[in-house]
């Protein structure tokens, strides 16, 4: 809307107001003892705008919108905070004045710079940047601090393949009957009973393979012994040693071919494990020299 001229406002600007336009007349008093009261919408230096009268702002009673008495009231009620410590926070000096109160620039022990509103400092409300909340609801949902390491990788492994029937592994483990022992629930027990992993190249092993995951019946195992130790071995015990064919042929020299063929055969173990086998002989000849134990019931031929 255009400035409002008229005979009774000979200028448009009166202190910090700037006068906009005529607002309204209002009339005050009663019967014929009335007078009438011209409004102006006017804007402050401030940037607020705000209504006034013009017997005001003539008589010099108006002059803002009440933003230099606001000013002066805060700064009159400010108490210096600089250098001093509120938690984590240091008050490095005044930014000036807000809606609250006197903002102040601080420093978090953290580095980070925020400004803070004297009351939140004060009373207690603000102790940080943020970083002491988050420090805080960090220890609060932190148990073991663990959930990101190998071990406790392999400690859910063991629950999902025996308790989780979408696993693909679940058949072979829960879907058998194979549990994860009450104590080992919780993955502190678990880190207790078997520490973390030694090194990379170990992985968990049961020890029966018919028993469950529990203290005593697991250990540590490269993959070489977790084959060695899988329910589809034939195990043979000779001497009081129970191992897999792989292992005696490793420890017999004995092709792990001729070992099976010969018990197959109906040899005994102490036999099929201590025969050499023929000079310049291999597997498939040893084995075709003993196509049926009937054959030769005084004795069977030599393989050596």
């Amino acid at each position: 809307m255009p400035i409002a001229t008229d005979e009774k406002m000979p200028k448009t600007r009166y202190g910090n107001l700037s006068v906009l336009y005529f607002l309204e007349r209002k009339r005050y008093g009663k019967e014929n003892k009335y007078v009438y009261i011209d409004y102006y919408r006017c804007r402050c230096d401030c940037g607020r705008e705000c209504d006034a009268s013009l017997s005001l702002m003539r008589r010099g009673l108006k002059v803002n919108c009440g933003c230099t008495g606001r000013e002066a009231i805060r700064r009159s009620k400010i108490i210096d905070l600089s250098g001093q410590r509120f938690g984590r926070l240091l008050v490095k000096s005044l930014d000036g004045p807000g809606k609250r109160g006197a903002i102040w620039n601080c420093v978090c022990d953290c580095g980070t710079e925020k400004k803070m509103v004297s009351a939140d400092l004060v009373h207690g409300g603000v102790v940080s940047c943020g970083c002491y909340k988050r420090a805080v609801n960090g220890q609060t949902s932190r148990t073991h601090g663990m959930s990101s390491t190998a071990t406790y990788k392999i400690w859910q492994g063991m629950h999902k393949r025996c308790n989780n029937p979408k696993c693909r592994t679940y058949p072979l483990y829960g879907g058998r009957g194979i549990k994860v022992c009450e104590r080992w629930e919780s993955f502190e027990n678990f880190l207790e009973d078997m520490g973390e992993r030694p090194a990379d190249n170990l992985s968990l092993d049961r020890i029966d393979n018919e028993g469950d995951y529990e203290p005593g019946n697991c250990r540590w195992a490269t993959d070489t012994e977790q084959v060695n130790n899988t329910r589809r071995n034939n195990r043979i015990t000779f001497n009081g040693v129970t191992q897999n064919l792989g292992q005696w042929a490793k420890q017999t020299g004995l092709p792990r071919d001729a070992i099976f063929l010969r018990i197959k055969r109906g040899w005994s173990v102490e036999r099929a494990l201590t025969t050499p086998l023929r000079p310049g002989g291999n597997t498939k000849a040893d084995v075709s020299a003993f196509r049926s134990p009937a054959s030769y019931p005084d004795r069977p031929r030599d393989l050596g």
